[in-house]
């Protein structure tokens, strides 16, 4: 028995792989509480299927890559842009 492929409106096929995403998240990333363990748990499980870029509010290292996930710090960002406009007044 032979089945035809799904097809789009425009006859092309359907692909059956998706499309890995490129998603921005904003949360919490202090050591040692219960909601980053949260969000790292999630951001794990959504980085298996797409590209995800962490903004880690209290975080202050350096920016992480690991397997499509990427953990930027946001407090040396802020201290860096605020040292920009203070040299500018």
């Amino acid at each position: 028995m032979r089945t035809e492929a799904a097809r789009h409106e425009d006859g092309a096929p359907v692909s059956r792989s998706r499309r890995r995403l490129k998603l921005i998240a904003i949360g919490f990333n202090t050591y040692g509480t219960g909601l980053t363990r949260v969000m790292h748990a999630i951001m794990r499980r959504l980085a298996d299927h797409h590209d995800i870029h962490y903004l880690g509010i209290g975080y202050t290292g350096e920016t992480v890559r690991d397997r499509g996930l990427t953990i930027h710090p946001t407090k040396r960002a802020a201290a860096t842009s605020l040292r920009r406009s203070r040299r500018r007044r």
